[in-house]
């Protein structure tokens, strides 16, 4: 009689630890599930783009604008906000968290 378990027992057993730990890894360094990384530091930016020029915005009045405007999508890694082709707001992975946090609804 053997008081340990078998080593196939012992294989599954870590296997499945190791996936809980992947996991939670992700879940705490926010990685989504297209692949991209976002580090946790980052600074919360957010332009305003008109005629292919491209301005810095404060974070607050980016929020409020990004809210009012229609569509919100993917671009470029970030998300980007307008009612037309040539001009809205970018936001970075950090602008986005902090306007959500803030109540605003960013699509």
């Amino acid at each position: 009689m053997d008081k340990f378990p078998k080593k196939e027992t012992l294989k599954v057993v870590n296997s499945i630890l190791l996936v809980v730990l992947i996991f939670s890894v992700a879940s705490i360094s926010d990685v989504r599930l297209t692949g991209q990384f976002y580090a946790e530091n980052e600074a919360a930016e957010c332009s305003y783009v008109e005629n292919g020029e491209e301005k810095q915005v404060p974070i607050d009045r980016c929020c409020l604008f990004s809210d009012r405007k229609l569509v919100c999508s993917e671009k470029k890694g970030e998300t980007f906000c307008t009612d037309t082709n040539d001009t809205g707001y970018y936001l970075n992975h950090e602008a986005v968290k902090y306007c959500e946090r803030e109540g605003f609804n960013i699509e």
